[in-house]
């Protein structure tokens, strides 16, 4: 739609409801043409007139010649010494600072390299390879254990908890002592220290009911074998607490690690 911007032939008969006036004016003329610059000077400038003496041309300017150094023959360097009056002295000082450097000799492939330091001092913890010392045992010590502190918590997970479960519903359940002996004993595998100590614990408390058992079948006495092995479970959960005590207070390695 056409509006008044499009030109006067555009604009509308009637004047626009709510028509505010333009802040600045609104004009339809083309715009103003651009300056023209003025023209350049008739004669230049003073700066640009040629010279009033003749000069040499430029191809015949050179500069001026030189002494120029021998390429054969080495620089001139000035060494400073350190120990002049002052830092002026020091850098502007023809002294020579030390004794010239020499080059050394010449070195090659199969020549053995030869320091110029001296030794490190021989004070080796190890021995000399090849004496008796050197095939003999290390006089390394092993770093001494520390001792934990033994609490009825610890304790009862060094002993391992399902251990000691089978062995008291052995105790309490007469009828199930055999199997609850012969369950805890698979459970030694989940006890933490002194494992070996633990076995020979239980074999030796299985050979004494075997050995119950076959001395009683060679006599007319009845052996009861639930009582016994209701003992056995006792005597088990006792001395595991026991062998774990020992190991917590002297320190032992784990030999299990739960996840």
């Amino acid at each position: 739609m056409a509006t008044w911007r499009d030109g006067p032939a555009y604009a509308p008969a009637e004047r626009p409801l709510a028509f505010a006036q333009p802040a600045t004016g609104v004009s339809l003329a083309p715009p103003p043409a651009a300056a023209v610059p003025p023209p350049p000077p008739l004669q230049p400038p003073a700066a640009f007139a040629p010279p009033a003496q003749p000069v040499k041309p430029l191809a015949q300017l050179s500069a001026a010649a030189t002494d120029r150094r021998d390429p054969g023959q080495p620089f001139e360097v000035v060494e400073a010494t350190l120990t002049s009056a002052s830092a002026w002295g020091s850098v502007h000082s023809n002294a020579p600072g030390g004794a010239a450097w020499q080059p050394s000799a010449g070195w090659v492939a199969d020549q053995p390299w030869q320091s110029s330091y001296a030794p490190p001092n021989a004070t080796s913890q190890f021995p000399t390879p090849g004496t008796p010392q050197w095939f003999g045992p290390s006089s390394y010590q092993t770093p001494a254990q520390v001792a934990q502190p033994v609490t009825f918590a610890n304790l009862i997970q060094a002993t391992s908890l399902p251990y000691l479960l089978a062995l008291a519903l052995g105790v309490l359940i007469r009828p199930l002592s055999p199997a609850c002996l012969m369950v805890a004993t698979f459970f030694v595998a989940t006890v933490v220290y002194r494992r070996s100590h633990m076995v020979r614990l239980l074999g030796a408390l299985w050979a004494f009911v075997l050995a119950a058992g076959f001395f009683s079948s060679l006599t007319v006495d009845s052996f009861d074998l639930s009582q016994a092995t209701r003992a056995c479970c006792g005597l088990a959960a006792v001395g595991g607490l026991i062998i774990q005590f020992l190991a917590l207070r002297a320190g032992d390695r784990p030999q299990h690690t739960r996840g």
